[in-house]
C-alpha cells in the first residue's frame, strides 16, 4: 500500500482528510485506522455521521 505524499495532502481544496486518506497518507489500511484513531489522539469532528481528520489547528 502506497501513502500519500504531503503534496497531495496539501493540494486538497479542504482542511480535513477523511479516513481513507488518512490511512492512506500513514501507509495504514482503512480498519487499522478506524481500530486505533481515538488511540492517536487526532484532531476529529464528525459530519453527521462522517468523521473528518483535521489537516491543521
Amino acid at each position: 500500500m502506497n501513502g500519500m505524499l504531503i503534496e497531495e495532502i496539501e493540494r486538497l481544496d479542504r482542511n480535513f482528510l477523511t479516513p481513507s486518506e488518512a490511512a492512506k497518507a500513514m501507509g495504514i489500511s482503512i480498519s487499522t485506522f478506524y481500530r486505533n484513531y481515538k488511540k492517536m489522539k487526532f484532531p476529529t469532528t464528525r459530519v453527521g455521521s462522517r468523521l473528518q481528520i483535521l489537516k491543521a489547528l
